[in-house]
């Protein structure tokens, strides 16, 4: 039933160049094993798109190190996605393993870094990016979920087709990945 009222659609909120340039460098410079933490959870959403929900149920297993792949069931959807992973998001998982992990039997690849040494909960994702980023604390309904979002667009203006966001995000239905978008006004302007 038509209520004569159009859809209402909101801006999507991204982080700026700026912003992602503050991740880069709290990465380059992250040393105790928290940091080195919170650096492949936040180059993991950023890079790959998962969610918190997939990061902090991430397996040691899920990792294909050949391959350059994650593999996982997505805890939202339940659908199976193999994603690959740039350079710069292998590293700093290699280095938080190397170097910041604690020595523990847990399949997981995030784990507390006092025992007992078990999975985190999604909170970590949103106080890792708030480490980074402190301004973003007082964006309202904006946490962690803001690297899925840029990560989306990013792929957008690299020329990637709504199909390969869709794919990446592991998602089957082009209407579900509109809302993660936010275009390119420079490149819309051409």
């Amino acid at each position: 039933v038509f209520t004569g009222k159009s859809p209402e659609i909101g801006i999507v909120d991204i982080l700026s160049e700026e912003d992602e340039k503050k991740i880069y460098d709290f990465r380059k410079n992250a040393v105790s094993p928290e940091e080195l933490r919170k650096s492949a959870m936040v180059l993991l959403g950023l890079r790959t798109g998962l969610r918190a929900s997939d990061i902090t149920n991430l397996k040691l297993q899920d990792i294909d190190w050949k391959e350059h792949t994650i593999s996982i069931v997505q805890q939202k959807t339940g659908r199976p996605l193999t994603i690959p992973w740039p350079n710069d998001v292998g590293n700093a998982v290699y280095r938080y393993i190397k170097y910041g992990r604690p020595r523990s039997d847990s399949g997981y690849l995030f784990i507390r870094h006092t025992a007992p040494y078990c999975k985190l909960s999604t909170k970590i994702c949103n106080n890792a990016l708030y480490t980074m980023l402190p301004d973003r604390k007082s964006v309202k309904h904006k946490g962690f979920h803001v690297t899925r979002r840029t990560f989306a667009t990013n792929m957008l203006r690299s020329q990637s087709g709504i199909d390969a966001v869709m794919n990446a995000l592991g998602h089957t239905d082009n209407t579900t990945v509109m809302k993660y978008l936010s275009f390119d006004s420079e490149g819309m302007g051409k």
